[in-house]
């Protein structure tokens, strides 16, 4: 969480669906960056990345091509 605290935009995907939050204007509460970014085993979800100032978490063809 503390890694994901650090970005100023999160990027996830989450059953086919990708998830953009502004962390700087309207951050999440714990519970809620917890429930996207860690799995049912409460480990951080794979693959996961940071560039610059974006995490990303999850796989998605789209969410890669923004980032790179």
């Amino acid at each position: 969480l503390a890694l994901a605290r650090q970005a100023s935009r999160l990027l996830v995907n989450r059953q086919r669906e990708l998830l953009d939050f502004d962390l700087s204007s309207v951050p999440p509460t714990e519970a809620e960056l917890a429930g996207v970014i860690l799995g049912p085993s409460g480990n951080l979800r794979a693959p996961a990345i940071r560039v610059g100032s974006v995490f990303a978490v999850g796989f998605s063809e789209e969410m890669f091509r923004r980032l790179l």
